[in-house]
């Protein structure tokens, strides 16, 4: 599949190239071409802005349908933490989760117990971190992508950890394949996500050599049948939902970092906000920061693109979980902290740089083209309109000096040759 990977797809039917999506995307990655949208793909880091804001629902999420249960023996539903925001304020996380089990699903893993996990995993990492600049959070790939593509000299400020629905797989597939003697690639660890880009590192793992989760589904596919599906549920006593209020609390922004106690910790939401910090990082404006929560989606996970509800409704009802089961039984760190030492949640690799293609290999053929980029800027209007297809006057005067473009697809350089 190339080494870039999209979550995000347009269907060209509906693409009516308004350039809403075009003006919206953080990355300048979408371009405007015979009146439909197009990806630059080495720009494009998931963050599904394009969804958000397209009248036409022309872009898609390519994560997985839920025929994708028929390849394995046994299958086990992993929800996001942000699924317990999705619905009335009464539907409590126990009853969400029987619900999944009254779905395809032989089996389901509450996520939010595996997030408790993490943040002891992730006390234990800081007692060790000496770097003078703050690590990043790795849980949310859009982040992890946006590095990659746009700020690679800090990719090895990510957190080398698996993230909490990655260590959920681990561990549900292990227990699994040796009660049930089935082998452990035959069971099939399914995310229920919140975004398209939780794809992403399923298909071109950033942690593990081979990711433990084996697919992803959205919120948004399943919440109907899982509305049904929760009608079913019966009041025989079984207690799925594990976890206290510190594990529900990783779905909104700020959640996780409250319960860490770690000192000097920063948490932003929102793709254009995350960039701003980032810049400040890489203009080493962070000082005494010891850890940077960014999250890509409005308010966090409950603002992805897939879910279903308002995220501000979504958050509300979070708030709610996380009071309501804030006095719960705390996870038996000593266990955990035995497993972070037996390596069980460190990377085998690392996310590599990603950084956008160069005007050119040749580095004095690449000196020349952005002499000749900027000369080309200089004579065009800089009002940035986006009636050429391209978002700003730069990025045209850039797709020129790339054969991507002509100077007559601005329309001002259009009348001024056709008055000549």
């Amino acid at each position: 599949m190339g080494e870039y990977l999209l979550s995000v797809a347009v269907d060209e039917e509906k693409c009516t190239g308004c350039m809403k999506c075009m003006r919206k995307c953080p990355t300048e990655a979408i371009r405007i071409h015979k009146g439909k949208a197009r990806v630059m793909e080495d720009r494009c880091v998931d963050c599904a802005e394009c969804m958000r804001v397209c009248p036409n629902r022309a872009w898609v999420a390519r994560t997985n349908p839920l025929s994708v249960l028929s390849r394995f023996k046994y299958n086990i539903a992993l929800p996001s933490p942000a699924l317990y925001g999705q619905f009335s304020r009464d539907i409590l996380p126990n009853t969400i989760l029987k619900g999944l089990k009254e779905l395809p699903f032989d089996d389901v893993y509450d996520v939010t117990f595996a997030c408790e996990f993490y943040g002891v995993v992730l006390k234990e990492f800081f007692d060790h971190y000496r770097d003078r600049r703050p690590a990043i959070s790795s849980v949310c790939p859009v982040v992890v992508k946006l590095i990659q593509v746009k700020f690679p000299d800090l990719t090895d400020l990510l957190v080398p950890l698996e993230t909490p629905r990655g260590i959920a797989a681990m561990d549900i597939k292990s227990r699994k394949s040796r009660e049930l003697g089935i082998k452990y690639e035959d069971i099939g660890a399914i995310y229920i996500a919140p975004c398209p880009a939780k794809i992403i590192p399923i298909v071109q793992p950033q942690c593990k050599e081979v990711s433990p989760l084996d697919a992803a589904v959205s919120i948004a596919d399943i919440y109907g049948l899982l509305l049904s599906a929760m009608r079913k549920v019966t009041n025989k006593k079984e207690e799925l939902h594990l976890s206290g209020g510190s594990g529900i609390s990783w779905a909104i922004t700020g959640g996780a970092t409250q319960y860490l106690g770690i000192e000097n910790c920063l948490a932003v939401d929102g793709i254009d906000n995350v960039i701003e910090v980032l810049e400040h990082l890489e203009d080493e404006k962070l000082n005494g920061i010891k850890y940077l929560e960014l999250r890509a989606c409005p308010g966090g996970c409950v603002g992805g693109a897939l879910n279903v509800d308002n995220h501000f409704l979504a958050r509300n009802k979070i708030l709610m979980l996380i009071k309501m089961f804030e006095d719960r039984k705390p996870l038996d760190r000593g266990k955990v902290n035995e497993l972070y030492r037996q390596q069980f949640f460190t990377c085998d690799i690392k996310p590599k740089p990603l950084p956008m293609e160069p005007l050119d290999r040749d580095t004095m053929r690449a000196i020349q083209k952005v002499k000749e980029r900027d000369k080309i800027f200089e004579t065009l209007p800089r009002i940035d309109c986006g009636a050429c297809g391209a978002p700003t006057c730069r990025s045209l005067a850039e797709d020129i000096v790339q054969g991507r473009a002509a100077i007559t697809d601005c329309i001002f350089k259009l009348l001024e040759k056709g008055k000549a």
